[in-house]
């Protein structure tokens, strides 16, 4: 029984150390934005919609663990992006928006299927 404790302990402690660096500037999923994420969950691709709207200059995907697994930056005038997710393995991942002074616009937790 203790041998299937420590590897959810430590597991859960990852992730509230990350979900808490997540809240650092923006609580994860910000009522207040436009930002849409789908589908989700998702298995190639993902689109994200809203982003010249709300300011977004750049777009970062992380594991559970806080590892930057992919970067993006929104460029022209198109207001969606779609982003390929089909070589992450599946699990959980928090895609993250920055404004152009760097700051965070929004959190978004999305679901990679396999």
């Amino acid at each position: 029984m203790k041998k299937h404790l420590l590897p959810l302990v430590v597991f859960s402690i990852a992730i509230c150390s990350f979900g808490q660096s997540l809240n650092d500037n923006k609580e994860l999923n910000n009522f207040d934005s436009k930002i849409s994420v789908y589908p989700n969950p998702a298995k190639d691709f993902i689109i994200i919609n809203n982003i010249i709207d709300m300011g977004v200059k750049e777009i970062e995907v992380f594991n559970v663990i806080g590892e930057k697994v992919k970067i993006t930056f929104a460029s022209g005038l198109r207001n969606s992006v779609t982003l390929d997710i089909g070589k992450l393995s599946a699990g959980i991942f928090f895609v993250r928006f920055y404004d152009h002074a760097g700051k965070i616009v929004d959190t978004k937790k999305i679901s990679k299927e396999l």
